[in-house]
């Protein structure tokens, strides 16, 4: 893996998270703001949390982190199209940039079983980088054994000694116990930029002429091009007067203008997971764009969008046509393992090819589970399946 070529700077890109804010308008559905309008006021935690913005402490975590080699879980919650994925993808560019490496699509997964197969990855290749299992979920582990659905807990030591970071999505719960922090979903933000001014094409002008002889309006003269809103004048003026809102920034379209820098927002209750994994202690507010809108944090984001989309797409096609059945498609394959074993054909009595099996596969499979390897084993040694079979059923 290349080492970064892009400098990642948390202060500016706190700003431009900052600046987004003053604008930002984020729409909820009827009965998620319902549920808000209750949780406010019945729970004082919330409430107080509602109101508190986590972003930058949240970002400045994300660092310190890095700074140790220390690994990072989080958790994000939320409905679909929410946000959760495009945000969850920025944290991992952050998460891999402050680690020395670049954003790579490589280490977005679609579960659980797709994880633990890539910790199983030469450690070099592994180490300090930044995983987001995209579609967590409990069903992955299907018919398999509880000591195969507890197998995550038994991977701490990989994750540790190679500060291995996760990022978790599922949209009705927190997902796994040891997550540190959970990020749920509230809202999202796309309204444009004027939505808020009326920008006219004599204010394009003045902007000019005021840029080129390098001083400022008066607030006056600045109200007098902005909407009426005494709110959004006031606001504007301090932008302007500070240096933060200048001609440059503005694209002129249609009569109207809108920030070029502008960016969307994903809104996320920050909960501290350690406190409780169902619940969390909820802290604050904590703001992320989605990774489109941050160019800079990417050799060439169009691309990275194109693959990740198209890995997303792969996922979905193979949920719909019902070839995802991860289980099944392991157990095929390690049974075709087997059928080629010559220790394994060696043995008559099928009480000693499950013994052996046992032995090989260790307590991550049941009994049951070897049963059946040894089943489809000798299935395959029959030649039940063709060559061509197999290698459509494994997916290979």
């Amino acid at each position: 893996m290349a080492k970064k070529e892009i400098v990642l700077d948390l202060a500016e890109l706190n700003e431009k998270i900052a600046r987004a804010l003053e604008y930002a308008v984020f729409v909820v559905d009827p009965l998620q703001e319902s549920i808000i309008e209750r949780y406010i006021q019945e729970y004082p935690d919330f409430a107080r949390a509602m109101y508190i913005d986590y972003t930058e402490r949240f970002l400045e975590f994300l660092k310190h982190k890095a700074r140790h080699n220390e690994p990072i879980s989080i958790s994000i919650m939320g409905i679909q199209r929410g946000g959760k994925s495009y945000a969850a993808i920025t944290l991992h560019a952050i998460m891999m940039l402050l680690r020395g490496f670049l954003p790579d699509e490589n280490f977005i997964v679609s579960d659980k079983n797709e994880y633990l197969n890539a910790l199983k990855a030469p450690a070099e290749i592994v180490h300090k980088k930044c995983f987001v299992i995209d579609e967590d979920k409990t069903a992955v582990f299907g018919t398999g054994s509880i000591a195969r659905k507890h197998k995550l807990l038994d991977v701490q030591n990989i994750i540790a000694v190679n500060a291995i970071s996760t990022i978790w999505i599922r949209p009705d719960e927190f997902s796994f116990s040891d997550a540190q922090y959970g990020l749920r979903v509230f809202g999202r933000y796309e309204a444009k930029f004027h939505d808020r001014f009326n920008w006219q094409q004599e204010s394009v002008e003045m902007f000019k002429q005021y840029q080129q002889k390098g001083g400022f309006m008066s607030e006056a003269e600045f109200k007098s091009v902005v909407s009426d809103l005494p709110e959004a004048s006031m606001i504007s003026y301090k932008l302007y007067k500070s240096g933060k809102l200048s001609y440059p920034d503005f694209e002129f379209i249609e009569g109207e203008r809108r920030d070029k820098s502008k960016i969307r927002l994903t809104r996320f209750m920050l909960y501290n997971l350690q406190e409780s994994a169902k619940i969390g202690f909820p802290l604050g507010m904590v703001y992320i764009p989605p990774f489109v809108d941050l160019p800079e944090l990417f050799p060439d984001v169009d691309e990275f969008e194109k693959k990740y989309m198209a890995k997303k797409m792969a996922w979905v096609n193979k949920e719909q046509s019902c070839q995802r059945d991860v289980i099944y498609k392991e157990k095929m394959k390690i049974a075709r393992n087997f059928s080629r074993d010559p220790k394994f054909n060696q043995l008559k009595s099928r009480p000693d090819r499950i013994l052996y099996i046992s032995v090989e596969l260790g307590s991550e499979f049941t009994k049951n589970d070897c049963e059946e390897i040894e089943r489809l084993a000798k299935k395959i040694i029959e030649g039940f399946w063709s060559d061509a079979d197999l290698k459509r059923i494994i997916g290979e």
